[in-house]
């Protein structure tokens, strides 16, 4: 019986040890894993930087060229605002004159 006995308690322990060897072995995958999702993390945050700091460069670009256009747009109204006016003057001009010789 104590042989018997003695058996048993050695498959125990066997099955035990067997046991907590598979449960440090997932504890080592579960840290692998833990390490490989920090990288990955790390990885993913860097590419959002570039990516932020891409489409910063567009919007700045593209902000630019809008203000260089509204700039030109905004020089040929005067432009054309300028001649109206010029044309104004000399019509009004004109008509001055036009009076001025229908009285004499």
């Amino acid at each position: 019986n104590q042989e018997n006995a003695a058996k048993n308690l050695q498959e125990t322990l066997s099955v035990k040890d067997t046991s907590i060897k598979d449960l440090e072995a997932t504890v080592e995958r579960l840290k692998s894993l833990k390490s490989e999702d920090q990288e990955d993390l790390k990885s993913n945050l860097a590419r959002s930087e570039t990516e932020k700091v891409a489409l910063k460069h567009d919007f700045e670009m593209q902000a630019n060229d809008l203000k260089k256009i509204h700039e030109k747009q905004l020089s040929d109204l005067k432009s054309k605002l300028d001649k109206e006016v010029a044309t104004r003057n000399e019509v009004e001009e004109s008509i001055k004159n036009n009076e001025i010789e229908m009285e004499t």
